[in-house]
């Protein structure tokens, strides 16, 4: 993370809050028990030098306790702070927010197809889901059909996670896509 000098100045207070929970996870998977960087760490990465700096980061810490999205426990005789569901559940929605699919300067020449058949009684969801996809990158040629050139199995599996719909997606990779209107025009690609 390349956090420039005297950046914790710059967050606002929801941000610098996300840039903590982010900090707990390494290389972006979710993993059972997620644990902070110790305090110099953080320090550290978010740049605080002076008593002020670090005194945010710690009131940040402290409210994040507060909100039960992390714990501290006692492991072989050293503090550590926890996520806990809850605060799991919060940077899941933070990740989910923040998705989107980065272009490739060299396609491989596979779609990436996505279907869903989300029940109707979640139709919040499937709305919620379809303007997601549509977000991220991904162009809708059906109502449930979603399709990108591009690499996109994680912001996918964060989105589902996040909606807990997992068993309502098929995710394809195909070399060859019919479909309505011009993909390679729309995404930019050279044909090869």
């Amino acid at each position: 993370m390349g956090y420039t000098n005297r950046v914790v100045q710059k967050f606002d207070k929801g941000e610098l809050t996300k840039k903590i929970l982010l900090a707990a996870v390494a290389g972006g998977a979710l993993a059972t028990v997620i644990v902070l960087p110790g305090m110099g760490i953080l320090f550290k990465m978010f740049s605080a030098n002076t008593y002020q700096e670090r005194y945010r980061v710690q009131r940040t810490l402290d409210r994040l306790e507060k909100q039960e999205l992390i714990v501290r426990r006692i492991k072989n005789g050293k503090e550590e702070r926890v996520l806990t569901n809850k605060g799991k559940k919060k940077l899941t929605k933070l990740l989910v927010k923040d998705l989107y699919i980065e272009r490739v300067k060299k396609w491989d020449g596979k779609w990436r197809i996505v279907m869903f058949d989300i029940p109707e009684e979640k139709g919040i969801i499937r709305r919620d889901v379809s303007s997601q996809l549509r977000e991220i990158g991904m162009k809708a040629v059906q109502n449930s059909v979603f399709v990108t050139p591009f690499p996109c199995k994680a912001q996918l599996d964060a989105i589902t996670s996040f909606h807990d719909i997992q068993k309502h997606f098929i995710y394809l990779e195909a070399e060859t896509f019919e479909g309505p209107g011009n993909l390679i025009n729309h995404f930019g690609l050279k044909k090869t």
